[in-house]
Parts: structure tokens; C-alpha cells; sequence
């Protein structure tokens, strides 16, 4: 588009009048730079009244800061009737404010703010009898015979009043909406039909009538809507392809549309689709946006026996809302209809498939889901992953949806649970004396870091030990802290892992002492693995299991062998904080496998942990096999003798680190390998669904096994060491 701008201060087309000036010969001044190859055409600063803008071709409309463009409600001003659509159905109507049709390379930009005399409008919005009998006109008679465009006039129709939108771009190719402001509609505030190249950027919309959507999509494809700010007062973001027998004739799907970054006032649903969609929906994409104030729903998707069409590939993801005053998620096939007043139909019901929604927290609604679908209806792939509402009033209603929400843990968090840690942490301070030593390690140390070796007594009398590393010259200190928990097998008994300029800690979960220079990883000596074969041997000999992780829980909860670890470790961690070198309020936890079960435990415990990453976590969901999946290693029930089993399953709820997670308020990211067989990803979810934390992510990585991909490593890795 060129861009030779042709300012707009016309003496000679202006009467001062009213304290507005009349703007008469802007539709000839758009046909001029059209006709002449295209370019721009600006709207100084100032008050303008005008008529309805219709757009052309490689034409660019341009309102400076400070233009304020009033729009007349003279009916004689918007005829002819132009092609539009109304509610989903093609036809002829009063022209839209700002309009373009069948045109390439069109824009509207700039800061300036337009809005409508809302007089008429307004009145129009009382929906009579002579306009519902229009509306069954249209739907029942011309939509469904298919009468030609050009007999489906809607202004022709007395006392029809059928509102026009606001901004309409019909049939276009290459459009741009950036800047502007819209103050109050008459319908529908943007409405995209049948376009394809969309870009939407820092519009403001600021309409509270019925009806005003702040944005409609229509059998529009190739859509980018960001940065906006919407208070409407119907639908934010609305999908739709056209209504019943108009929509399929048609067959113009709404695909391939990304919405980010809007954040929102006010409205009704945040993402609406349908109910018309009978062209069908695919590839949306909503996601990072805010709903700021109250709406109705966060996701809606709505459709009728009557409908067809299809919607497939929705992801709405990492969304919050504040308020929410229905449904968090809303989901029915018979919008206005119910199984009793479903007529017999030849149309098949909308296929739906591939809705995903992740991440969404809420922090009250009066309820989190309501799905509801007529019997048989094809609907496959409906997953929740990861709806956090806060504060509800009524229950979830789910009624013939097959919808597969997150996992959630296979045993119910136990009602005691939290008093029974705070008893166990109570119960080792007054018995066991805080007791953390630390030896310095020569042969690790080197000119600018030192490393120790820490020790510290279990409630049970046994050490648990790890190694420190901190910076040679603390004077500039404080400095942040980094917590590890190894993976299973042997003790860690080398340099801890992670960036210098942080205190690096790993602890160990055993009871023989570490090996200086050794880890599993290290081909291990003959001493390390001498330690690792007696506690076999402890563990096989008292308690009938292989393995130290398996140890205890068929006798008793104080018995297995995490309580005592846990419980030192927390220990560890309170002691850390108070150490003068250390940042109390910048430590972090980092684990994979058992360390990520264990980072879930103690970040749920312990509050000095203030961020963490959380790595294919082991002992999360540890009655899962109760629901049918696999349960999270190490399968402590089903490694127990088969006496031992039903104790261990009284006692394993407490030691779910899921059942922990409940706790976790600080940010957190927690990885799952979808081709993980020694961590299943199923228990890897429910660890995470359990977490409240208004800053968490889960990254599920497709064909990842239980070893976690580097690229993973280090893009958490530098979230977690970000200042």
C-alpha cells in the first residue's frame, strides 16, 4: 500500500456545527486515493461527524491521536443495503458503520476513537414482534430454501430493525485493524466475514449494549488477534461459520486463528464458539490472555441438532479470570433446545473433536464445568488439563461429554494429612537436636568455591548426608540458593550440580555415608557399591522388599524409609535459610526422577522454597492402579509381599507427593515424557493437577522417555536461574 497521505483538514468539506464538524466527502476522498493506486488517508486530530465509511482496495484509513468520529443515526445514511450477514445468515441490510466488501490490502489504524449516536440504536434493541417475525423469516425461509442473496433484503422488511455492526469487512483479502478505539455499537463491534489474512492489533473495545461482541470471526481463515483490550457487553472473542443450511451451503469454515495477549473487562464468554458453525471451526488457538473483571464463561462452545458442521483442533491455554459468574467451562449441543423438543432431523450433529484446555485458573465461578450433550452425540478428544478454580459454589455437571480431565491422584488426600506432618516436624524438634555439620572437602575445593560435606541426624537416630558447595568469597553475599534431590540409586557424593554464584546443595536419601568423588553416574567404586548392596540386603531381610524405596510403609508410616529422609532434608532446608550466605528468600529446588518426587514434597513442605522445576517426578499417584493407569514408581503397593499390601496402602496416601503438591503456592514447572515407562505421565499429571501455584506450566513432551531431553534441561534450567 502506497503511503502518500492525504490529510483530511478540509475547510471546504467541513460546516461547523454543533461543536462538530460534518465530514460530507470522505466516501469520494477514499475513491479518489483508491483510483489513483491506493495510499492512505488520515483524519486529523478533532470532532467529526459522519456517515457510514465504506472502504476500497490498497486504501489505508487513518484517524490520528485525538480524532473523535462521531456516527449519525440518520437510516437514510446507510442505505443501500449492503451484503452482510445477521446472526450467521447472509442477506441485505443497513450498511455498517465502517465497512468493506470483496476488497484487497484494506486497514484501519490509528489512535483515534469513533462511536455512534446510540439513540435509534438503543431503541432497536427491544426485540417486538414484528422483528422475531423477520428473524424466522430470514432463518426459516430464506436461509433454509436458499433464496438468492440479492431477495433477502432486511431493510426492505417494516419495522425489521436489524442493527448494523459496527466495523465489517466481508470477503477480503488482507486486512489490518490496529489502534483504534470503538466506543458503544449498534450490533456486533468487529466483525470478520469470509476473509482470509486478518491481523488485529491494540484495538480497544469499549460496548456494553446486547449483542455487542467485541469481536465475531466468521468463515474467516488466517486470523491474528493480539494485544487487545475488550469490554463488551456480549461475547470477547466469538467463532462462528454460518447458521443451519446458509452455513453448510457456504461451507466456509472459521481455521487456522490465534489469539494471544487480550486482555479483558467484562463479557460473556472469553472464547465463544457457535452456536453458528455450521461451516465448521478448526486450528484455534487462544492463549496468555486476562479476563480482568467478570464474565459468564471462559471457554463456551454451543450447538443444536440442527447445526452439522464440525469443530476440531481448539487449544485454549494458560488463561486467567478473575471473576467468573456462571461456568468456568461450558459445553451443550442443544443451545435453546432440550432432548424433549428435538425434532427429527437429516443433519448430522457437529462432529467435535481435539478441544483442549490447559492452564486455566480462576479464581472464583459459580461453577467449574458444566458439559452437557444430547445422547450419541460424536464427540471425541475433549480434554481439561489443568482448570484451577479457587472458590466455587456449585458442583461440576458432566452429562454424556466423554471428557478426559487431568488425573487426579488415585487415593484421596488423606483428611488428616497436614496434621500429621506438622505432628512428625513437631515430634522431631523436641526429640532430635538441630545438628547440621559441614566438613570441608578438600579435594573438590578449588580457588573461588568451597565444598563441604553436610551431615544432619534423622528422627530416627541414622545420618542423612549430601555436599555443599558455596563461593570462596561470601563477602558478596547473599547469595541464591539451588536444592537437589538425586534420582534413584546410590548416594551423591561429588560437586553439586547447577551455577556457580549460587550455595548448591544435593542431599541423599540413604543412610550409609556418601563416598567423596562418587555417583551413580560415576561408575561407581567398589565401596559405593558395597554401601548400596548391604542396604539392599537391611531392606530385604526386615522388610521382605529389594529396594530401600519400598522399605517400611507395610508396617508403618514412621517405618518407611522416605519419613526419616523427608523430614531431615526439610530439616536441611530450614537450616540453609538461616546460613548468613544465603538469600532466605531465593532458594530453589531442581529434581528429576525421584528428585522430582522428592522437589514436589519439600517445595509443598518446607517454605523456604521459593521456585521450582520439577522433572519427570517420581512417587506422585501412588494408588493409581485403583483408577485403572499405572501407578508412579517405584509401584509401592504392588512391590510389597502380599501380606504387606493392605498396610501399605493405609499408610502410602501420605507419602503421595501429589497429596504434597496441594500445597505448593510459589512458581513451578513440571515436565512429563509422554513415552515415559518408569514415571508414567499420567502420574506426573495428577501431581501437577493437584498444585494451586497461579504460576505453574506442564510441559509434556511428546515421544520423551523417562530421560529428559537437554533442550528441556536448559530452558527450564534458565527459568529457574533467572533472577
Amino acid at each position: 500500500m502506497k503511503q502518500t497521505a492525504v490529510a483530511m483538514a478540509l475547510a471546504i468539506c467541513a460546516a461547523l456545527a454543533a461543536g462538530a464538524r460534518e465530514w460530507r466527502d470522505i466516501g469520494a476522498e477514499i475513491s479518489r486515493v483508491a483510483k489513483a493506486g491506493g495510499g492512505k488517508v488520515v483524519v486529523p486530530a478533532g470532532e467529526w461527524e459522519c456517515g457510514p465509511i465504506h472502504l476500497k482496495s490498497n486504501v489505508e484509513l487513518h484517524f490520528e491521536d485525538g480524532a473523535d468520529v462521531l456516527f449519525t443515526d440518520d437510516l437514510e445514511k446507510y442505505l443501500p443495503a449492503v451484503p452482510t450477514s445477521w446472526e450467521g445468515v447472509e442477506c441485505l441490510n443497513w450498511s455498517p458503520l465502517v465497512y468493506a466488501n470483496e476488497a484487497t490490502n484494506v486497514a484501519v489504524t490509528g489512535r483515534g476513537v469513533l462511536h455512534p449516536r446510540m439513540g435509534r440504536w438503543e431503541a432497536w434493541l427491544w426485540r417486538g414482534p414484528d422483528q422475531q417475525a423477520a428473524k424466522r423469516r430470514l432463518f426459516e425461509e430464506w436461509g433454509e430454501k436458499d433464496v438468492p442473496l440479492g431477495k433477502r433484503d432486511l431493510t426492505a422488511i417494516p419495522e425489521s430493525r436489524f442493527r448494523p455492526q459496527f466495523v465489517c469487512v466481508r470477503n477480503c483479502r488482507g486486512v489490518r485493524l490496529e489502534d483504534f478505539t470503538l466506543r458503544h455499537s449498534p450490533f456486533w463491534c468487529v466483525h470478520l466475514l469470509g476473509c482470509e489474512g486478518v491481523e488485529v492489533r491494540r484495538v480497544t473495545v469499549d460496548a456494553h449494549m446486547g449483542n455487542n461482541d467485541a469481536i465475531d470471526i466468521e468463515s474467516t481463515k488466517d486470523v491474528l488477534v493480539e494485544d487487545c483490550r475488550l469490554s463488551p457487553g456480549d461475547d470477547i472473542i466469538c467463532i462462528k461459520s454460518g447458521r443451519d443450511r446458509d452455513g453448510r451451503r457456504r461451507a466456509r469454515p472459521t481455521e487456522n486463528v490465534v489469539v494471544r495477549r487480550v486482555t479483558a473487562d467484562s463479557g460473556h464468554a472469553f472464547l465463544g464458539i457457535g452456536s453458528e458453525l455450521s461451516g465448521g471451526v478448526r486450528n484455534i488457538l487462544m492463549e496468555d490472555c486476562e479476563m480482568e473483571g467478570t464474565c459468564n464463561y471462559v471457554f463456551r462452545l454451543k450447538t443444536t441438532p440442527t447445526r452439522g458442521g464440525f469443530v476440531e483442533n481448539v487449544t485454549m491455554r494458560r488463561i486467567k479470570a478473575k471473576h467468573v459468574s456462571v461456568n468456568a467451562v461450558d459445553f451443550t449441543t442443544a443451545y435453546y433446545t432440550d432432548a424433549a423438543s428435538v425434532v427429527k432431523t437429516e443433519v448430522p450433529p457437529t462432529r467435535i473433536g481435539g478441544i483442549r484446555l490447559e492452564d486455566i485458573f480462576v479464581e472464583s465461578a459459580e461453577r467449574r464445568v458444566e458439559l452437557r450433550s444430547l445422547p450419541d452425540w460424536p464427540i471425541e478428544g475433549f480434554v481439561i488439563d489443568g482448570l484451577k478454580v479457587h472458590r466455587t459454589s456449585k458442583c461440576d455437571v458432566v452429562e454424556n461429554v466423554p471428557v478426559a480431565q487431568l488425573p487426579v491422584a488415585g487415593a484421596e488426600r488423606p483428611a488428616d494429612f497436614d496434621a500429621f506432618w506438622a505432628e512428625a516436624k513437631a515430634k522431631y524438634d523436641r526429640e532430635v537436636p538441630v545438628d547440621v555439620k559441614m566438613e570441608r572437602v578438600e579435594s573438590l575445593s578449588c580457588a573461588d568455591e568451597n565444598v563441604y560435606r553436610v551431615s544432619v541426624t534423622s528422627p530416627h537416630g541414622r545420618t542423612v548426608d549430601g555436599m555443599l558447595a558455596e563461593p570462596a568469597d561470601l563477602s558478596k553475599g547473599p547469595f541464591p540458593a539451588r536444592l537437589n534431590v538425586p534420582g534413584a540409586g546410590p548416594s551423591w557424593g561429588c560437586v553439586p550440580t547447577g551455577r556457580k554464584g549460587f550455595v548448591r546443595l544435593v542431599m541423599n536419601v540413604h543412610f550409609y555415608p556418601l563416598v567423596v568423588g562418587q555417583h551413580k553416574h560415576s561408575n561407581p567404586n567398589a565401596e559405593l557399591l558395597a554401601l548400596e548392596r548391604a542396604e539392599t540386603a537391611e531392606c530385604m531381610e526386615k522388610f521382605g522388599v529389594n529396594r530401600y524405596c519400598k522399605a517400611g510403609i507395610s508396617k508403618s508410616r514412621e517405618d518407611f524409609h522416605y519419613y526419616d529422609c523427608i523430614l531431615a532434608i526439610d530439616r536441611v532446608v530450614d537450616w540453609l535459610a538461616k546460613r548468613p550466605e544465603v538469600d532466605p528468600r531465593n532458594i530453589r529446588y531442581a529434581g528429576t526422577s525421584q528428585g522430582g518426587g522428592m522437589g514436589l514434597i519439600l517445595t509443598g513442605l518446607n517454605r523456604n522454597i521459593a521456585k521450582a522445576a520439577i522433572y519427570v517426578p517420581a512417587l506422585t499417584d501412588l494408588m493409581a492402579y485403583r483408577q485403572g493407569r499405572p501407578a508412579g514408581w517405584p509401584d509401592l503397593i504392588g512391590g510389597q509381599p502380599k501380606e504387606g499390601r493392605a498396610a501399605a496402602e493405609r499408610f502410602a496416601p501420605y507419602f503421595d507427593a501429589a497429596h504434597f503438591a496441594a500445597r505448593i503456592e510459589v512458581p513451578i514447572r513440571v515436565v512429563a515424557g509422554l513415552a515415559d515407562k518408569t514415571c508414567d505421565w499420567r502420574a506426573v499429571h495428577a501431581g501437577y493437577h493437584a498444585i494451586p501455584s497461579k504460576d505453574k506450566s506442564l510441559w509434556s513432551v511428546p515421544g520423551m522417555p523417562h530421560k529428559v531431553d537437554e533442550r528441556v534441561y536448559r530452558e527450564i534450567g534458565a527459568w529457574l536461574d533467572a533472577d
